[in-house]
């Protein structure tokens, strides 16, 4: 898909769940899992690779349906990983994130994508995998250092470790 239409899929729904379109107004969290995204009392900058996979980086909107998004994301993580604990998240502005440029163009597009029981689930993307004449490590860098800044309040919960 071109630039251009990454970006005008913003403008209606993916998913037939969906609460509504995704606005500039709205915050979404980065749900965060030991021992992966929270290294040292910090989130760890791989919270964030998952915006370089097809199906995105999964997130929630934190409207009306967070808390049950919430609960039902940590139970499907854990689940099917038990090696996996839930610590906290971690959440942006999503005008933030839609102003994020490199040179002219966006880097990043935020798609309502919630199902049944995550109402409230929605993705991160990235407009750009490759830049002519730039290799792969130094776009990933950039990419994942630009979202990485642009989440910045952090709810750790209480009983993780």
């Amino acid at each position: 898909m071109e630039y251009k239409e990454l970006i005008a899929q913003e403008n209606s729904s993916v998913s037939v769940d969906s609460p509504g379109i995704i606005s500039d107004s709205e915050n979404i969290s980065r749900i965060l899992f030991l021992p992966n995204h929270y290294k040292n009392d910090k989130v760890a900058p791989n919270a964030f690779e998952q915006v370089f996979q097809q199906t995105g980086m999964s997130v929630l909107r934190q409207n009306d349906d967070f808390s049950k998004s919430l609960d039902k994301t940590i139970n499907i993580v854990t689940t099917n990983n038990s090696s996996k604990r839930y610590k906290g998240h971690v959440s942006a502005s999503v005008l933030d994130i839609r102003t994020v440029m490199f040179s002219t163009f966006r880097i990043f597009y935020v798609l309502d994508t919630a199902t049944e029981d995550r109402k409230a689930h929605a993705d991160v993307y990235t407009t750009r995998k490759s830049l002519v004449g730039f290799p792969k490590e130094i776009i990933n860098d950039l990419i994942t250092s630009r979202i990485f800044r642009v989440f910045k309040t952090l709810y750790i919960e209480k009983d993780n470790n």
